[in-house]
């Protein structure tokens, strides 16, 4: 165990050193280059009408190579990958060979694949800006923060299941209860490490917050 990860430090090292790639831990895929949303600080949807999308057998052609170069994780990130109609399938080839499948999404589809990601995708990682009203204005899509919303949501029945008293009429208290740091929401989302919140400050600056 010490002599494999001593080699894939010396991959690394070398890889940073020289012109070659010796080791490339994590992976950037983009399964569908069409997005769900119309963002005001984002272009990604102008070309949603020259859709590209990754197949299956992109991904069995990459697994050799992958592995090889010691990848141990692959971040899904778009457009919108759950877009991509194939998408878990692609989660199924990477995990079979011991890859973690991280999710960058809208968030938009998150309710209507939840089984599916709670099984098959490690990490996800929503775009949130801001209360209801701004998030929908940011967005430029009516309701984008209820399906947000929606999508973190964790049957409180179900084993490891949390409360589900978000506050409603609140947009600060509602804001920070979606991104997990509000008292009263009792942790909101599947666990505190299978969701992260992502969105832009007054700033401009990215901040995370784990939701949960």
């Amino acid at each position: 165990m010490a002599s494999t990860s001593l080699i894939h430090t010396f991959q690394r090292y070398r890889t940073l050193k020289t012109d070659r790639i010796s080791a490339l831990p994590i992976v950037i895929l983009m399964p569908h280059s069409a997005c769900n949303c119309k963002c005001v600080m984002c272009d990604i949807w102008k070309g949603n009408n020259h859709l590209r999308q990754l197949r299956e057998e992109d991904v069995e052609r990459l697994l050799s190579t992958l592995g090889r170069l010691g990848t141990q994780q692959v971040l899904m990130s778009g457009g919108e990958a759950l877009l991509n109609a194939n998408f878990f399938r692609l989660c199924e080839l990477l995990k079979s060979s011991g890859i973690r499948v991280t999710l960058l999404s809208t968030g938009l589809l998150l309710a209507r694949h939840r089984d599916n990601l709670l099984s098959l995708v490690d990490d996800i990682i929503v775009s949130l800006d801001g209360d209801r009203l701004l998030h929908d204005q940011i967005r430029n899509i009516p309701g984008a923060f209820q399906k947000l919303r929606d999508g973190v949501r964790f049957d409180p029945c179900e084993e490891g299941g949390l409360p589900d008293n978000l506050p409603d009429g609140d947009p600060q208290a509602e804001f920070q209860a979606v991104a997990g740091d509000h008292p009263g929401s009792g942790g909101y989302g599947a666990s505190a490490d299978k969701f992260l919140a992502g969105g832009c400050d007054e700033r401009g600056i990215q901040p995370q917050q784990s939701v949960g």
